[in-house]
């Protein structure tokens, strides 16, 4: 796309697949397409379910958040922070709500903040494990 040629960027379970560097790059091509004042809308699942569980010891229900089967690999309870941080090779980067901010507000992002679900936007199934945010150009 043209240097300022988008009004508004949507990525939804897209980010956790890059590389911090490759993220950054991302991030650097969206600066680059979106119109001043241009919208970046984000959607990554949420780390810390996943870590709260093994620090806690509660086991997640496997139905509902181990449901890509080849990641599932249940010997301990470090293995529901493997699932999430490498999800069988997909995945390459985790996020939590502090640090998602932190990294649209260090790429230069301004009116960074966490955002609700949307309906219009959002898919209702990974609403249980996603954390949202918003930023603008």
């Amino acid at each position: 796309f043209p240097d300022g040629s988008v009004t508004m960027i949507y990525s939804s379970h897209f980010m956790e697949h890059l590389s911090f560097n490759e993220g950054q790059r991302f991030l650097e091509e969206c600066l680059r397409v979106l119109k001043k004042d241009g919208i970046f809308s984000v959607c990554v699942p949420n780390a810390k379910i996943y870590i709260d569980a093994y620090s806690s010891g509660k086991p997640l229900d496997p139905e509902k958040y181990f449901v890509h089967k080849p990641a599932f690999n249940h010997t301990s309870s470090i293995d529901s922070i493997n699932y999430m941080a490498y999800m069988d090779g997909h995945h390459k980067y985790m996020f939590d709500q502090e640090n998602l901010l932190k990294i649209l507000e260090l790429k230069g992002f301004r009116n960074v903040e966490s955002r609700d679900f949307d309906p219009n936007l959002d898919l209702q199934v990974r609403d249980f494990e996603s954390i949202y945010a918003k930023a603008v150009k």
